[in-house]
C-alpha cells in the first residue's frame, strides 16, 4: 500500500481540493517537511480569517512558531472571527512572523490598526484593509500616504470613503491603489501626490457633496490639463461614481489622462437631455493609447431626442443602449464587458440583444421589474447572459410569477444570494439554487418554507432580518452546516424576557456544532450589553461589543 509520501504533489493537491482549509491544516500539518513546504507554498497557513477559535489558537501556538519565518503573507479578520487582531497583539504572535511583506486586515475596531502598522508597515509591499463602521480610520491617511512607506499595492475597502484633511496626503510611491473616496477633492489630491501611479480603482460615496464655496472654487480652478504631466504612468483607471460627478468634470479628467490603456467606468447621474454617444466618443478620442474600454452608464433624464442619442460613427468602440421610457432612464454599455460586477433593472436587461453575453460578471444586482416574469424565465435568462454568475442581489421587489411548472434549469453556479425584499416567492426561487452557500434573507421567508432541507444543509453563512426568538431554534435546525450567523434585530419582542432570549441564543451558539461565529446587530444597546455580560462568562468564547453589534467567536 502506498503512503502519502509516495504521491506526487499534484495528487496531494487534488486531495486538498476536496477538503476545507481547517481539515487540511489539522490533518496534514507536520506529517513531513515536504508536506509542510507544500502547505506554505499554497498559502494554507496565511489565511486564518475563517477559522473557529480552537483552530486559530492551534495555528498561533503550534504552527506559527515552527513555520512563521517562512510566511510572507498574512490575512487576519475581526469581521467573522472577532478578536483575531487583539489576540495576535496581546500574545505578541506577530513576532513569530517577522518576514511578512503582504498583509490583509479586515477590521471592526480601527484602533487596532496602529499596532500592525508599527510592526509591519515599513517592510510591506502589499496592504489590504477592509474596515467597518460609519467613520474612516484616520490612521489610514496619516500613515499610508507619505514617503516613509514602501507600498507597491494598497487596497482600502469600507462602507464610507476616505476624506483627506488639508496637507494630510504627501508625495508617495504607490503604484497600484484601490480605495473609496468621499469627494472629488480627494481624487484631485491623489492625482497631485502619486507620481508613479500605474493602476487606480476609485469608488465614491453615494451622493457625496462638494458644493460648498471653497470646494466649488477648487474644482472649477483645478488645472486638469496638468494631469498628463502629473500621471505619466497611469495606464489603468477604474471609476465608480453615483450622482457625485458631473459629466463636464468627468470629461476634463478623462481626456487629460493621455496615457490610459484601460478605462473601466460605472457612472450614474442625472442629465437633463441625456449624454449622447457622440459626446462620449469625443471625450474618448483624446485617449490615443486606449486598448480596453468598459463602460456602464446609467442616466436619468428629463427629455431626450432619441435620434440624437445614438450616432452612426463606426470606430473600435461599440456602444449599446437599453432604454426604460417609463422610468425615464437609460443604460449605455460597451461589449465585450470586462468587469466582474453588473447592475441593471430587469426591464432593461430584457431589452438587451440576445447575443450580448456577460462572461466576466460574477456579481449581479437586479432592480425593479414592472411586468411579471416566471422563475423558469429568470433562470433561463441569467444562465444565458451571465454564465459565470456566483452572487445575485435583488435591489427591489420584482413582480414574480408562480405560474407554470419550474423547469429543470437551475442557477448551479450561484452561491451567494440577497433576497430580502421578495418574501412571497422565496420558496419557489430558492429551488433554482441547488449549490447555495451564503444567504441574506428576511426571517419571514424561512418561517414559511417547507421541504428545503437539502438546500439549507449546504448553506455556510446566513444573515437574517427581523427574526423572532420564539421560532429561531426551529428554523435554524435546518441549517446543519452553518458556520457564520448574523442576526439583525429592528424591534424588541416585549413578550419574552431577556433571560429567555439569552437562553435561546446560547443554545444556538453552543448547540450548533459547525457554527463558530455569531453577530447580533440592534439599536437596543441595553439588550446588547446584557448579552455581552452573559456571553462573556464563557471562557471558550471571545465576545466583543462594538458600534451596535455584538460578536461571538467560539
Amino acid at each position: 500500500m502506498s503512503c502519502l509520501e509516495d504521491l506526487p504533489d499534484l495528487a496531494i493537491l487534488e486531495i486538498f481540493g476536496y477538503l476545507k482549509s481547517t481539515e487540511i491544516i489539522l490533518s496534514f500539518f507536520d506529517l513531513s517537511e515536504r508536506i509542510n513546504n507544500l502547505l506554505i507554498e499554497k498559502h494554507y497557513f496565511e489565511d486564518v480569517c475563517h477559522l473557529p477559535l480552537k483552530i486559530f489558537n492551534y495555528m498561533c501556538n503550534d504552527i506559527f512558531p515552527k513555520m512563521g519565518r517562512d510566511m510572507f503573507s498574512l490575512k487576519l479578520s475581526d469581521q467573522i472571527s472577532c478578536g483575531q487582531l487583539e489576540i495576535m497583539k496581546q500574545h505578541h504572535f506577530c513576532e513569530l512572523l517577522p518576514n511578512v511583506t503582504s498583509l490583509q486586515l479586515y477590521v471592526v475596531n480601527v484602533h487596532s490598526l496602529k499596532y500592525y502598522f508599527d510592526i509591519y508597515l515599513a517592510q510591506l509591499h502589499c496592504l489590504t484593509i477592509e474596515y467597518d463602521g460609519t467613520k474612516v480610520p484616520r490612521v489610514l491617511g496619516d500613515s499610508l500616504f507619505n514617503k516613509k512607506t514602501h507600498l507597491n499595492s494598497c487596497i482600502l475597502i469600507g462602507n464610507v470613503g476616505i476624506h483627506f484633511r488639508h496637507n494630510e496626503i504627501q508625495k508617495c510611491f504607490i503604484q497600484n491603489l484601490t480605495l473609496r473616496l468621499d469627494t472629488i477633492i480627494d481624487l484631485l489630491l491623489l492625482f497631485d501626490n502619486l507620481p508613479v501611479l500605474k493602476r487606480l480603482n476609485v469608488k465614491f460615496n453615494q451622493k457625496s457633496l462638494d458644493y460648498n464655496d471653497r470646494n466649488i472654487r477648487i474644482i472649477d480652478t483645478y488645472d486638469y490639463s496638468s494631469l498628463q504631466i502629473k500621471l505619466p504612468h497611469l495606464h489603468d483607471f477604474t471609476l465608480k461614481t453615483n450622482y457625485n460627478l458631473t459629466y463636464e468634470i468627468f470629461e476634463m479628467i478623462i481626456k487629460n489622462l493621455k496615457y490610459l490603456k484601460r478605462l473601466h467606468l460605472s457612472y450614474t447621474n442625472y442629465a437633463e437631455h441625456g449624454i449622447t454617444e457622440s459626446c462620449l466618443r469625443n471625450t474618448l478620442s483624446h485617449l490615443k493609447n486606449l486598448t480596453e474600454l468598459n463602460l456602464l452608464l446609467r442616466i436619468i433624464y428629463f427629455s431626450i431626442d432619441y435620434d440624437k442619442l445614438k450616432s452612426n460613427d463606426d470606430d473600435k468602440w461599440k456602444f449599446y443602449f437599453s432604454i426604460n421610457e417609463t422610468q425615464k432612464e437609460y443604460v449605455l454599455y460597451t461589449m465585450p464587458y470586462f468587469n466582474s460586477t453588473f447592475s441593471m433593472s430587469f426591464d432593461m436587461l430584457l431589452n438587451t440583444p440576445n447575443s450580448h453575453i456577460f462572461y466576466s460578471v460574477k456579481k449581479l444586482n437586479l432592480s425593479n421589474h414592472n411586468e411579471q416574469i416566471s422563475f423558469s424565465q429568470i433562470a433561463h435568462i441569467l444562465n444565458k447572459k451571465f454564465p459565470n454568475l456566483t452572487c445575485l442581489t435583488f435591489g427591489y421587489v420584482l413582480k414574480l410569477s408562480d405560474s407554470g411548472l419550474l423547469s429543470n434549469i437551475k442557477l448551479n453556479k450561484v452561491m451567494n444570494v440577497d433576497f430580502i425584499h421578495n418574501t412571497k416567492y422565496f420558496q419557489q426561487f430558492i429551488l433554482l439554487l441547488p449549490n447555495l452557500k451564503e444567504l441574506k434573507v428576511s426571517y419571514s421567508c424561512l418561517v414559511k418554507c417547507n421541504g428545503l432541507e437539502q438546500i439549507f444543509n449546504k448553506i455556510r453563512r446566513l444573515e437574517l432580518f427581523n427574526y423572532e426568538f420564539i421560532t429561531l431554534i426551529t428554523v435554524l435546525s435546518h441549517f446543519l452546516s452553518l458556520e457564520c450567523l448574523s442576526l439583525h434585530l429592528d424591534k424588541v419582542d416585549n413578550h419574552m424576557e431577556k433571560e429567555e432570549k439569552y437562553r435561546i441564543l446560547y443554545q444556538i451558539v453552543d448547540g450548533m456544532k459547525t457554527l463558530y461565529s455569531l453577530k447580533i446587530s440592534s439599536n437596543y444597546q441595553e439588550f446588547l450589553y446584557y448579552l455581552y455580560k452573559m456571553f462573556s462568562i464563557n471562557s471558550h468564547m471571545i465576545v466583543n461589543l462594538y458600534d451596535q453589534t455584538l460578536s461571538i467567536w467560539k
